[in-house]
């Protein structure tokens, strides 16, 4: 009785948060809320959370401005990068949430990124709250400049393995990443050398960064 009054309680919070100054009385918002609390309910049955700690997540979610579609399918990845490690969930949502808009994810990508996350801590000497720490930075810049996910989650776990992790690596790696594309005479001189170039004219006209396979 007490576990299902603390999900109620949970869940009539996640609904203050998610349709402030919204008619909860409207047919489209008590379908959105039933929707939220079918899901942690579901996330409850699949997972080592309970609902309770499902729907703290989506709270949490709702707070970073997700709508209920995008908190839904968020969801999975928020609960599988905070099991991974033993992170707290506000963690967890706080990082899978900031990949996601740093690369302009959709929130479907969500195990993706929670995978790609624990597959790198598990690898290199790094985590995945330090990972988390190196995307808000290495993110939004690797994004514009065309990169996947992956390889600079790989950038990420190789700099953690020669000591370089967190804000610093993500610091380091967004210049690194600005400098080959607008890089110094200095550093021009010497790829012209060498021979090298990291960027390309894109199909609209402007430069482009390479992929790591060209």
């Amino acid at each position: 009785i007490q576990s299902g009054m603390a999900f109620e309680d949970q869940m009539a919070t996640v609904g203050a948060v998610q349709f402030a100054g919204m008619d909860r009385s409207s047919t489209e918002v008590q379908a959105s809320f039933k929707a939220l609390s079918d899901a942690a309910k579901q996330a409850g049955l699949d997972t080592r959370y309970s609902a309770t700690e499902a729907g703290q997540a989506l709270e949490l979610m709702a707070r970073a401005g997700f709508n209920t579609q995008q908190s839904i399918a968020a969801l999975p990845g928020v609960l599988a990068a905070a099991a991974a490690e033993g992170m707290d969930l506000a963690s967890a949502s706080s990082i899978v949430s900031n990949v996601l808009r740093g690369f302009n994810l959709a929130t479907e990508d969500s195990t993706r990124v929670a995978d790609v996350l624990a597959a790198t801590s598990a690898k290199t000497n790094s985590s995945i709250e330090s990972l988390g720490q190196s995307f808000k930075f290495a993110g939004p810049v690797a994004s514009q400049l065309g990169l996947k996910l992956e390889d600079v989650a790989a950038a990420l776990g190789l700099a953690a393995n020669a000591g370089i992790q967190g804000t610093v690596s993500g610091r380091n790696l967004a210049s690194g990443f600005a400098n080959l594309v607008k890089p110094t005479a200095a550093a021009t001189a010497v790829m012209n050398e060498l021979g090298m170039s990291f960027t390309k004219i894109g199909a609209n006209g402007q430069k482009e960064f390479k992929q790591l396979p060209e």
